[in-house]
């Protein structure tokens, strides 16, 4: 019986390795070849899934079919906030980046850099402090205007009954861009709240990193 083919172009940078998976989970791994695209092609009336292990499209080939997908080789730098909520939410951001990789944002015209800080996968020692599939990134700049920590001389109440608490995440986070503002989530951290080592819990979509982010101790 004679099979019946659809052409897809794959629209991306040379020396990729793409993954072509079927609804049955057969899969077959290509390399591709051309300056910006690589041309394969493939049994019509199947849905395909194509991926670079970052980015990843979905088609439904039809016999005589000619489709496109864009799959570029990305970095963290170029590739988007989305794109990389995207890779994290897939669990392949370490394809992407690596702990210290970094990507440059904007508020009030300055260039910030966003550094890769703890990738968490939700196993070992990091999931009782971390939500699984996420990522922490620490500005490496300080912001230009400086804020006081409390309106009095106290660190009473830890980071969560701060001032500054209340100005990174009121008055510092509406000036962040907004494909950044989509993609950052709140997350829960364990804060000592006085003297006599209470510790208490906070979460909160920009932080002070505590102690043990830093020092892991």
């Amino acid at each position: 019986m004679s099979i019946l083919y659809g052409k897809i172009r794959i629209n991306g940078d040379a020396g990729q390795t793409i993954t072509i998976t079927t609804p049955t989970g057969q899969s077959r791994t290509i390399q591709t070849t051309g300056v910006s695209y690589t041309d394969v092609m493939l049994a019509g009336l199947e849905e395909y899934t194509l991926s670079n292990g970052i980015l990843s499209e979905t088609v439904l080939l039809n016999i005589g079919d000619f489709q496109e997908v864009n799959l570029p080789a990305l970095t963290l730098e170029t590739a988007t906030w989305q794109q990389i909520q995207e890779s994290i939410q897939a669990g392949n951001f370490s394809q992407l980046a690596s702990i210290g990789d970094t990507k440059t944002f904007q508020v009030n015209n300055k260039t910030y850099t966003a550094e890769v800080v703890a990738i968490n996968d939700g196993t070992g020692d990091a999931a009782q402090w971390y939500p699984a599939n996420t990522v922490d990134f620490i500005c490496k700049e300080l912001y230009e205007t400086t804020y006081r920590y409390n309106a009095t001389n106290t660190n009473a109440g830890g980071f969560p009954s701060s001032e500054v608490k209340t100005t990174l995440n009121s008055t510092i986070y509406p000036l962040l861009p907004t494909d950044l503002k989509n993609v950052i989530i709140a997350k829960s951290h364990s804060y000592i709240t006085n003297a006599g080592g209470t510790m208490g819990t906070d979460s909160t979509k920009l932080w002070l990193p505590t102690q043990y982010e830093i020092t892991g101790a």
